[in-house]
């Protein structure tokens, strides 16, 4: 067998839903869509952090860089559970889910993690589109990739696990687990079921088993007696509960934000980058409201710099929620951009070029 052979075979690629752990599985799967799960804490907290309208930058893991990461942004840095608690701790806002969901909120928050953090900047770099799943947003999480399924794409769902302090080895986490199959078992129950690897499908299968005493799992597991032996039993209260959140923390410009039915939120450095990369291939499109009236392509009128920002009658539009992962063109739809060309699809303008998952 071929080394490509064996990539497709390990990654699960003949599937169009995967299941994997860790960095190496993440970057493996291939998927157009990553799901990243760490229940206790990091899906947990951005969660949570998002709900209440914040953004988050994840980083791979504190230090200097952090500290630096964190001035660039113009964001507040996340400390550990326990520093936070010092009376000299630079900042109070933390990595647990209990302090973000009762603390003070930060429009822009770094939040350091050597589990979640570093699997979502690997997933970001392979040009996938990365959202964040935990048991508050189980099914949120799968109604958006079950959307995405219809269109396609592959989903690869991602259990961070946790690292042995000795050597540093993974170390599978039953909390990841669930909070992966509390997502799969979501996308069973709208009719995706036959699309999983069997790796998947079993995640699904446990999490169903588990349900009925699932809080009891929750803090009955390695993870969750750690954190309470810590004194952060709340942070497991948190993170035990299911679906009490209709949000997806999506990942855009370098920070997880909130979508849920609505279009995602937009900063100014977001639009211009749209912009730049719509105009670098020569499409983009005019809106008025949430509906396109115009597409325009090499050769015709309307300049770049005559369109005006989000909020006025005619803008550059980006895909609302459920279709947003990569910014620019990429995203929209045939059916749409068809059926906002001027004329019709057979006025004889040329045709954007398409991609992967049209």
């Amino acid at each position: 067998m071929s080394l490509p052979e064996l990539e497709d075979l390990f990654g699960q690629r003949e599937y169009a839903v995967r299941l994997d752990w860790g960095p190496v599985g993440a970057q493996s799967s291939g998927a157009d869509v990553a799901v990243v799960v760490d229940v206790l804490s990091f899906s947990t907290s951005v969660c949570v952090a998002v709900e209440r309208g914040m953004s988050v930058f994840p980083y791979q893991w504190k230090g200097p860089g952090a500290e630096a990461f964190a001035r660039e942004r113009e964001a507040v840095l996340a400390v550990g559970r326990l520093e936070s608690s010092l009376p000299d701790s630079p900042s109070a806002i933390s990595l647990s889910p209990a302090a973000l969901l009762a603390g003070p909120t930060v429009p822009r928050l770094v939040l350091p993690s050597p589990n979640g953090s570093t699997i979502t900047t690997l997933l970001a770099g392979s040009g996938a589109h990365v959202v964040v799943g935990c048991l508050r947003n189980a099914t949120a999480v799968a109604d958006l990739i079950a959307a995405k399924l219809g269109r396609g794409d592959t989903v690869a769902v991602i259990a961070a696990g946790e690292r042995w302090r000795e050597d540093g080895s993974p170390r599978p986490a039953l909390e990841d687990h669930l909070g992966a199959g509390a997502v799969l078992s979501a996308l069973s129950g709208l009719g995706h079921r036959n699309a999983m690897s069997p790796e998947a499908s079993a995640a699904a299968g446990l999490f169903d088993v588990v349900r009925p005493s699932l809080n009891q799992y929750m803090h009955d597991c390695v993870g969750a007696r750690e954190l309470e032996a810590m004194g952060f039993r709340s942070d497991v209260d948190v993170a035990a509960l299911l679906d009490v959140s209709p949000l997806v923390p999506v990942l855009i410009d370098g920070a997880f934000q909130s979508t849920s039915k609505g279009e995602q939120p937009r900063t100014a450095r977001s639009w211009d980058r749209a912009m730049r990369r719509c105009d670098t291939r020569g499409w983009y499109v005019r809106r008025r409201g949430r509906v396109p009236v115009q597409l325009l392509g090499p050769g015709m009128t309307n300049s770049l710099a005559s369109l005006e920002r989000p909020g006025n009658s005619n803008d550059l539009a980006l895909p609302a929620a459920e279709d947003s992962a990569r910014l620019g063109l990429s995203e929209w739809r045939r059916h749409v951009c068809e059926a906002s060309m001027p004329g019709g699809a057979s006025a004889g303008h040329p045709r954007p070029p398409w991609r992967n998952g049209w």
